[in-house]
């Protein structure tokens, strides 16, 4: 009985740290007309939002999703992050 009640309470706590990551997770967002940005380019100092495609992967975690807007990108990015998501406002409005 010991032993069952052990492997439950193992089994639901390795269930909720499953859960952990997508909890946390974040959606990132990229504005080219972003007019000022900071030094590691967020925009106005906004949470969230960047000026460039890299500052967004730069800033982004494990499971964040990178949502960039309508525009064209003139960069070269670096793309060393797992499990990150990077998705574009419409196939013909965002050029890279």
């Amino acid at each position: 009985m010991k032993k069952r009640r052990l492997l439950i309470v193992t089994l639901v706590i390795l269930a909720l740290l499953a859960l952990v990551p997508s909890a946390f997770a974040a959606t990132l967002t990229v504005d080219g007309s972003c007019v000022d940005s900071e030094p590691d380019g967020a925009c106005d100092g906004q949470p969230g939002y960047y000026k460039t495609i890299q500052a967004a992967i730069n800033a982004a975690a494990p499971g964040d999703t990178i949502s960039i807007r309508n525009g064209t990108y003139a960069e070269k990015l670096s793309l060393a992050k797992d499990n990150v998501t990077i998705s574009g406002q419409s196939e013909a409005g965002v050029i890279i």
